[in-house]
This record gives C-alpha cells, structure tokens and sequence, in this order.
C-alpha cells in the first residue's frame, strides 16, 4: 500500500534570529522536554499508516498493561516474535538506552510492514507552557535522537532512515481517521507534514558504498547512538481560543522492516509573531 509519502530531510542550518518587531516584545519561550533523567513529560506516541486492527491491539494492550514484547535491540529476526504478528512489535515509552549509551529515551518502534508506517510522538502545549489565545507565534524545534539507521545501505524497500518534521496543530493527533481499514491522519496535519520544515534525517553510518561525509558501519549488528540538535527552519502557527496548539513530531521510515527509534530530547522555541 504504498504512498510515496515522504517527510523532507534538510541538512542541519545555524537559524538565523528570527523575526523580530521593531516595537518592543515579549522574550521568547523555551521549552525543553529531556527524556534522559526518565521522564515522558506527557508525550503520547503516534503510529499512522497502518490497519486499525493492529493500532487497536497495541492501544489495548497498552492501556491494560498488558506486555508489548520486547524492546529494541531484538535479540532474534522480527517475525520470530508472536508480538510481531499480533501488533507489529509496536512499542512506546520511557526506556533506558541501549548498547551501554547513559540515561533513557521515548522509545517509538515497529515493524513496517504496510511500507508506510509513521512513527510520532506528541504532545498539548497551552497557557503553562507560555502560550496565550488567539496569538501567533513562530517556533524552532531542536531534537536529539537515538537510532541505529543503516543510511545509504541496501535492505528491506531501502536504508533505515527516519526523516523527521516538527508541526503545531490545532487538531488532535490522537484521533484518526479511516481509508479502507487504515488509520491515517487526520488531513489537516497530514498536509501540515507535508509542507513542514524538516528537521533531520538520523542517519548514522552506511552498510554499504560510503557517502561523502559518512563512515561504514562495523560488521555485524549496527549500534545504537544519539544524534544531537536536529534543528528546524521557523514555522508559523496560532494558538486556538484556550492558548493551545499540539506539538507533533512525526516521521517515516523507508525501512520496510522493524525499526526502533529513541527520542531522547526535544526542545522547542516560541517567539510572538511580528504584527
């Protein structure tokens, strides 16, 4: 079922300041959610592009407290696992970093088989994060990810990459909707993704021919390691009449097989738009 839906990976820039009013304004907000002391800070994973079976079996087994499975790195192939066959190995969640990397990380996994699989997290912003109604801001996102991505290599349907795309929303990521048994999103933030200024792709080495400025990967199983400050160009939004809008960080991965990333912080920047 593929869509040729891609996220735009851009090279990471130095943001310029940005734009700035000549009478005086407020200064800027700065959030900063770190995952690394084991604090999820009421993010919510988001996993699109995929049956609704398999979303609604992971959803509850996640509220039951029933066991997803395990967590990246697998021990064994994907499909050895009956975790796989029920919800794909989707898993989310504050976890401790793998192959000895110090802290934790906002675990997003699973195993792409519908070629399309969108992996996300997301979370409400509102008046105690600094947001006023009805105002319009401009944000930067800077986000640290862990992966063990065999960019540039030869796998299932292409590299293990993920590109990522940072939107604020007035729409609920939460809610989806359906096309022909898959959950998708909603078209506002689909179109939001779409035209969004990308952060980053987390591409950490090539199993295959090097690329310039890239290093081979070592033999055998690729390690996981955490890519710091993935930055965003500015985008503009505004606030709904509570001071609200949703932080949604998305991305898609063009591995056609089980993938595993670990967001281990993300920051975002507000200032008031010039008026």
């Amino acid at each position: 079922m593929k869509t040729n839906f891609r996220f735009f990976a851009l090279s990471l820039l130095s943001i310029q300041a940005l734009a700035t009013s000549s009478s005086a304004a407020p200064g800027p907000v700065v959030l900063d959610f770190d995952f690394s002391r084991g604090h999820d800070h009421e993010f919510v994973a988001l996993f699109r592009d995929l049956p609704t079976s398999i979303l609604d079996e992971y959803t509850r087994r996640k509220m039951q407290g029933i066991s997803l499975g395990p967590v990246a790195p697998l021990e064994r192939g994907a499909g050895e696992y009956p975790e796989d066959h029920s919800h794909w190995l989707l898993n989310s969640g504050i976890f401790p970093l793998p192959d000895r990397l110090p802290g934790y990380g906002f675990l997003v996994q699973g195993t792409n088989r519908s070629d399309d699989l969108d992996y996300g997290l997301g979370k409400l912003l509102d008046r105690s994060h600094g947001l006023e109604p009805n105002t319009e801001y401009i944000a930067t996102f800077k986000v640290d990810i862990g992966g063990n991505a065999g960019g540039g290599g030869i796998g299932a349907g292409g590299g293990q990459t993920i590109n990522l795309a940072a939107v604020m929303t007035n729409v609920d990521p939460n809610k989806y909707v359906v096309a022909q048994g898959y959950a998708k999103w909603p078209r506002e933030i689909l179109q939001q993704l779409y035209n969004a200024p990308g952060i980053g792709s987390n591409v950490v080495c090539t199993v295959g021919m090097p690329m310039p400025g890239m290093k081979r990967c070592p033999a055998g199983r690729i390690p996981f390691q955490v890519r710091r400050g993935f930055e965003s160009k500015p985008l503009r939004f505004r606030t709904d009449a509570k001071g609200e809008a949703w932080l949604v960080i998305a991305g898609h991965s063009g591995y056609e097989a089980f993938a595993a990333f670990y967001f281990t912080r993300v920051q975002v920047k507000l200032r008031r738009a010039a008026q």
